[in-house]
């Protein structure tokens, strides 16, 4: 049997054996443990797995790369598979919206390195708001996230202003609740009756932070989801609740109008 760990001379050609290139690995962790570095640090800190920079770049610490499947084939390294798993990362497309880590140190193109795949860590996000909720991956991008109101991890803090920032961001909770409460303000409109229909518009703020949302908007014009009376006295909205699409839109999905019912002797009186 070959012997795994025979070492090579100048001019042969490099092969390594699976036994052999676990061994580095287990040797590398063992020695980022010696040096205070656990490869895992579970709770807040978040979740470290190994992946393999397959950017075809250098990366610095903090970037980016999506998950594209095991370093390791499950049938023909099974082993390796199995007791060593590491990731395979490239630079992010379209498909890993949702789908990727965020290497905790400098990575040179082929490097073993460690990364965080959930949980807390440092990031640096791209945004044009002022106070993004949360961010996700941008296409061809390894250096920084985009920022928005929905995304595959979740902004606890980042600094002011807009452009490129420092953020504290939390992987796998960026979309566990879109929806959010919002105060309505009448903009607009007319008040309904037997004839017609309520077309009260309003300005949307969000109900926690007080940030304009939307100015004048139709709660029953698309992509918004409230249905009122064909005819009818519809009493004027103060609160709602609304989410953010897909694309990144408004959407106010319920607002506290009523529809107002006369009393029948109301019409008798009309009638009289």
């Amino acid at each position: 049997m070959p012997d795994a760990f025979r070492k090579v001379k100048s001019g042969d050609p490099l092969v390594i054996p699976a036994a052999a290139y676990n061994a580095m690995l287990d040797a590398a962790v063992a020695n980022m443990r010696s040096q205070g570095k656990p490869s895992q640090v579970r709770g807040e800190q978040g979740n470290h797995v190994l992946v393999r920079n397959e950017s075809g770049y250098p990366l610095e610490q903090f970037e980016i790369l999506g998950i594209e499947g095991p370093a390791f084939d499950p049938h023909n390294e099974p082993d390796a598979f199995q007791q060593t798993p590491v990731l395979r990362g490239v630079v992010p497309n379209k498909d890993h919206k949702g789908k990727f880590v965020v290497v905790q140190e400098p990575a040179a193109p082929g490097c073993v390195v460690r990364a965080c795949v959930s949980g807390l860590t440092v990031a640096r996000v791209y945004t044009e708001d002022s106070q993004p909720k949360a961010c996700d991956i941008e296409e061809g991008y390894t250096y920084d996230f985009t920022g928005g109101s929905t995304g595959g991890a979740s902004i606890l803090w980042i600094e002011g202003g807009t452009g490129e920032k420092w953020a504290l961001i939390r992987i796998g909770h960026g979309d566990v609740s879109t929806l959010f409460p919002v105060v309505l303000k009448k903009s607009g409109g007319e008040e309904g009756d037997e004839k017609k229909a309520t077309t009260w518009r309003y300005d949307v703020n969000h109900a926690l932070t007080d940030e304009s949302l939307e100015k004048d908007i139709d709660p029953t014009a698309k992509p918004h989801q409230w249905r009122r009376p064909a005819i009818g006295r519809m009493t004027q909205a103060t609160f709602g609740y609304a989410h953010f699409d897909k694309d990144d839109k408004l959407v106010v999905g319920w607002i506290n109008e009523t529809f107002v019912l006369s009393s029948c002797e109301e019409e008798e009186d009309d009638d009289a």
